[in-house]
């Protein structure tokens, strides 16, 4: 969902290399370039080629794309998977102008595009006529339904932290919109890095039978609980090597009972 790389705008080639070896060691990614495939798939973030306050150039695309390559569109069966990028007013040649009842059409973009309506947002839902868009940049889980004539909310909701005993309310399923709705999901970040409080990951199943998708977030443990955890264990192993020290050069007083 982009933000691959932390810093990979800014980094050099051995840097950026060196970054997308340690990317590839943690996902346990092929090692051949580009990392992507037919089942794993990227698009860049800011934080990958600029953008935000960081000018955009082609050589930083360029890059990305080399390295990492993932198609425009991924056509499987009833499904098919739009990457477009807001970043740099991109979008991928609509190779496939059905419409929702015979496809599935579910498109990816770093940028949230219905929180604030644009002219690409226009562009990319009515040349796609996509039903479920899935966004991340904001750190933050939600989930938008728009009206597409009047380019605005019809519903807003949260999605929350869940604890592991609600895991039947953790799961949100979404029916086959309305041919003047669009459901967009902002998909929370996965890395401390980030500054956000809730992390996680999330995962859609897609029913092609029904026509709708299930997605629910595996959020992942507390930055600071394990922080604070860490210093606990950090603390009482220097106690105990302390107290394994003063006792090992105490003199031992030997007592012989006669």
């Amino acid at each position: 969902m982009g933000d691959l790389i932390d810093e990979g705008s800014l980094a050099d080639q051995k840097t950026f290399e060196r970054y997308l070896h340690r990317f590839s060691k943690i996902f346990f990614l092929k090692n051949t370039i580009p990392l992507a495939s037919k089942n794993v798939i990227f698009i860049p973030g800011d934080n990958d080629i600029g953008g935000d306050e960081e000018i955009v150039i082609r050589e930083k695309v360029d890059r990305f794309h080399l390295y990492f390559g993932s198609p425009g569109v991924i056509e499987n069966e009833k499904i098919e998977f739009i990457m477009v990028n807001q970043l740099i007013d991109s979008m991928p040649i609509n190779i496939n102008p059905t419409n929702r009842t015979n496809t599935m059409k579910i498109m990816f973009s770093h940028i949230p595009l219905t929180t604030k309506w644009t002219k690409f947002t226009d562009r990319v839902i009515n040349e796609f006529k996509s039903e479920f868009i899935f966004s991340a940049h904001d750190h933050s889980s939600f989930n938008f339904i728009s009206d597409i004539k009047k380019k605005k909310h019809t519903y807003i909701q949260r999605l929350e932290r869940n604890s592991f005993d609600e895991m039947s309310s953790a799961q949100w399923r979404f029916g086959q919109q309305s041919s003047n709705s669009v459901c967009e999901i902002i998909v929370p970040t996965c890395s401390y890095r980030m500054g956000s409080k809730n992390v996680g990951y999330g995962v859609l199943t897609i029913d092609t039978f029904r026509h709708s998708v299930t997605y629910t977030i595996l959020w992942l443990p507390s930055r600071f609980t394990c922080l604070y955890v860490y210093l606990y264990v950090i603390m009482l192993c220097i106690i105990l090597y302390f107290l394994h020290l003063i006792t090992r050069n105490s003199k031992t007083i030997i007592y012989r009972v006669m």
